[in-house]
């Protein structure tokens, strides 16, 4: 499974191959740092796609060098 992802200070979003899932930072959320913005963004879209996961293999592309390392 490969799952790519982003961040902005609007929104998030996530895709896993044709399926797509994303929304809006509530208004103490937008305030937060991009890098924290981008692992919150993972974070919710392994919980969206990942849910029924036992066993497996999960690639995240993630464009903030931070977040990635």
């Amino acid at each position: 499974m490969t799952i790519q992802t982003d961040a902005s200070t609007l929104g998030w979003g996530a895709v896993d191959g044709d399926q797509e899932v994303g929304g809006r930072w509530t208004i103490l959320e937008c305030t937060s740092h991009i890098n924290i913005l981008e692992l919150q963004a993972a974070f919710f879209a392994l919980n969206s796609f990942c849910i029924d996961l036992a066993k497996g293999h999960v690639q995240l592309q993630i464009d903030n060098t931070a977040a990635v390392a």
